[in-house]
């Protein structure tokens, strides 16, 4: 359970019924993001604009040939819904240019994912993502909407990038489940990776202009 001074969270869940102190999902939802709080749509408006191409990224060579043949680093997935479950992003992975790869449905992950320490992606998903219970690795830095949900399952997760979701009462569900070996070892273990920050700087950097008046 997942609590905020005192009151009960219920859009987090967790297989051992951990407890989290002072979480509030309006910590990190942008405070002018548009319509009814959709990250999807402000984060499209905001950061297509200078170019965005359609691709197929359900492998890695597409998103990688596409980049490279155009110079955008902006790609919206051909379909609604996004579905990676084939071995192409298996280690060695995805070796291309950074990129942000919009989904406007869902996202369902059936295969591990595997970036470069190099590179990065960036996927922003309109609706839920789902994992299935065999998968135990995922790189990436996820932007959705909708609910996250890992499955139930007794195979850890590893998570290296990030997860920002959990809006409009949307959920995470962390469901994987060590059993005796819950004591000491996370189910799901999400390692934050601060190259997105330097990678996407000028992709989808946001640029202040400061004007100073200096004394002749």
């Amino acid at each position: 359970m997942i609590q905020k001074h005192g009151s009960p969270i219920n859009n987090f869940t967790s297989e051992k019924g951990w407890l989290v102190w002072g979480y509030d999902p309006l910590n990190i939802r942008p405070r002018d993001c548009l319509g009814a709080g959709s990250m999807y749509d402000d984060l499209f408006e905001r950061y297509t604009g200078g170019c965005l191409e359609d691709v197929n990224a359900e492998e890695p060579g597409p998103i990688r040939a596409r980049i490279n043949a155009t110079g955008c680093h902006v790609l919206r997935h051909q379909q609604p819904n996004l579905t990676i479950n084939n071995n192409a992003w298996q280690p060695g992975g995805y070796n291309g240019g950074p990129a942000v790869v919009f989904v406007s449905g869902d996202m369902t992950i059936g295969e591990d994912i595997f970036i470069r320490p190099e590179t990065g992606i960036i996927f922003v998903v309109g609706g839920d993502i789902n994992t299935e219970e065999s998968v135990e690795n995922i790189a990436g830095m996820f932007i959705f909407d909708g609910s996250f949900d890992d499955m139930s399952g007794d195979e850890k997760l590893v998570i290296r990038g990030a997860l920002v979701g959990g809006f409009n009462d949307e959920s995470f569900g962390f469901r994987r489940d060590l059993g005796a070996d819950n004591e000491n070892d996370p189910a799901e273990h999400i390692i934050y990776e601060p190259k997105y920050l330097w990678l996407f700087r000028d992709i989808v950097g946001d640029k202040n202009t400061i004007l100073k008046e200096v004394a002749p």
